[in-house]
């Protein structure tokens, strides 16, 4: 699926010794379609129709590469961008918003990473869902968890047998608002605190991948660092976590998947009104994948959320998604795909999820898509 290419068009540009390094990967996805969404719970809004980018792959380009240190010891390092074909723009803060990371990998020690990258939660949520983290039929809207995580060091273990074992620590570890777990940053003004964005991150996961079986577990913890009252007290901040499990088995007819994961949000007790408003959240999802003919895949999905809110005036919310798609190769590299995916969900504005793919700040429940995807 990737093609690798050596720079030589600069060969005559670069020393004797920059030339040494192995072989470089540049790779990518380019992804476009066409999406209408409808059934907004914002009275008066109007249904989107519009071409975009990256229904079931995010677009991208990337570039990665390793060197032979001897011993069995390698440096490698991966550059990842993130870009809209609609716009021609970049998908995400910086240049290689999507990964980058350099580290040492050896076959009998393992590998070790630091910069940005994809976090464990989703990569064992996405290789186990049915649907990926793709289309508007993906179920992130209610079985939520964080992309990825800055500011990172981690471990992978060699993998024994199908099992491999993961570890990482990170100074500044979320990614966005919506899936903080950490205390919310307040400033001096608001609540005579001051502020501080010094949250640390320890995550740890286990990833076994067997033939036709797949099974996993992920943990995340956080908590806000020395964040103190201006008078020089210091405060208690709860630590907020994450946890998930997931697993699949291929039958050859249907492939069958499920996960299961909770969040407990952290408490900022110091508040002068009382503990913050976050929620406990649970939730879980099934799905299926079956082969339609030789080039064909069908998928359908469903998942379903019960948030808990810890201020008793605010109440508890439950949602649900299910979503359809189908998927056809026209070749090793391309195919076309076309989705379909529904939010139901209670009133309550604390809540409202809104179908995936779609451009910021919408709150649409329903979409269909149509698309096409290219692999370089």
């Amino acid at each position: 699926m990737q093609k690798k290419a050596i720079v030589l068009a600069v060969a005559g540009l670069l020393p004797v010794a920059a030339m040494a390094q192995t072989n470089v990967t540049v790779y990518g996805v380019a992804d476009g379609n066409y999406t209408f969404a409808n059934d907004s719970p914002v009275r008066g809004s109007k249904s989107l129709s519009a071409v975009q980018s990256g229904g079931q792959s995010g677009s991208r380009v990337g570039f990665k590469g390793s060197e032979t240190l001897g011993d069995g010891l390698e440096a490698k390092f991966r550059l990842e961008a993130g870009l809209s074909l609609d716009t021609g723009l970049s998908t995400q803060t910086g240049t290689f918003g999507r990964w980058s990371t350099v580290g040492l990998a050896s076959k009998n020690w393992g590998e070790i990473e630091i910069g940005r990258r994809d976090t464990f939660h989703d990569q064992l949520v996405g290789g186990a869902s049915a649907n990926g983290r793709t289309t508007v039929a993906q179920v992130s809207p209610v079985y939520i968890d964080q992309a990825r995580i800055g500011n990172f060091v981690a471990y992978l273990s060699p993998t024994w047998n199908g099992l491999q074992l993961k570890a990482g620590f990170s100074t500044a570890g979320n990614d966005t608002a919506a899936q903080e777990v950490e205390p919310t940053r307040i400033t001096a003004a608001a609540q005579n605190t001051a502020a501080n964005t010094n949250n640390r991150l320890w995550t740890v996961a286990a990833h076994y991948v067997n033939g036709p079986a797949l099974l996993g577990a992920s943990y995340e913890r956080n908590k806000l660092q020395n964040r103190s009252a201006v008078a020089g007290i210091d405060g208690t901040y709860d630590a907020g976590n994450v946890w998930n499990i997931a697993g699949a088995y291929d039958f050859g007819v249907v492939r069958l998947d499920a996960a299961y994961g909770e969040y407990n949000y952290a408490k900022n007790t110091m508040l002068s009104s009382g503990a913050e408003t976050k929620d406990s959240r649970k939730q879980w999802t099934v799905g299926l994948a079956a082969p339609v003919g030789t080039n064909g895949k069908a998928t359908l999905v469903y998942a379903k959320a019960k948030l808990d809110y810890i201020n008793s005036a605010t109440h508890d919310d439950s949602l649900s998604m299910w979503g359809a798609a189908y998927f056809h190769n026209l070749s090793k590299r391309t195919n076309l795909y076309v989705a379909y995916g529904k939010i139901n969900q209670d009133d309550d504005t604390l809540t409202k999820a809104s179908i995936s793919t779609l451009p910021s700040g919408t709150t649409y429940q329903q979409a269909y898509q149509l698309g096409i995807r290219h692999m370089f």
